[in-house]
């Protein structure tokens, strides 16, 4: 028979314990570099009586004179939808270094997120992406400034 005293079985379940949070942890890094900064710039009424809301976001600190990518598009709907606009620059590979990226958006719904899906500023290429929910219009122009 096997005898187990109370303080061999605490440290036994500890080591457990500390076994399978080791596997399971994660460090992650915070990047300042690739915070997001998302900012309502107006709100106003459409023809329909529908409310609008402007929003500008941004990443980086650095905006420079030189426009990598850019690009806008408009699109309309007669019922609510949940949108995620995902933009990458460039748009394929690798290209010159990040410097700033800002993107104006206007929708007809308050909840909005705005983040860095891959790569960033200080390097060649950076995906970003939008996230509008129960919105019946995404118009946005964005440019992704580079060095």
């Amino acid at each position: 028979m096997f005898i187990l005293n109370k303080p061999f079985l605490i440290i036994l379940l500890a080591s457990v314990a500390c076994l399978y949070a080791d596997e399971n942890i994660k460090a992650v890094e915070s990047d300042s570099k690739q915070k997001t900064e998302l900012k309502q710039l107006k709100v106003e009424q459409n023809q329909l009586g529908e409310t609008q809301y402007t929003f500008k976001c941004t990443v980086g600190n650095n905006k420079t004179a030189r426009i990598g990518c850019s690009g806008q598009d408009r699109t309309d709907w007669i019922t609510p939808h949940d949108v995620a606009l995902t933009l990458r620059c460039p748009p394929s590979g690798t290209g010159p270094i990040m410097a700033f990226v800002e993107i104006i958006f206007t929708v007809t719904s308050q909840n909005v997120n705005c983040h860095v899906l891959d790569g960033g500023i200080g390097q060649n290429y950076i995906q970003t992406r939008l996230d509008v929910y129960g919105t019946k219009l995404m118009d946005y122009r964005a440019e992704f400034y580079v060095y």
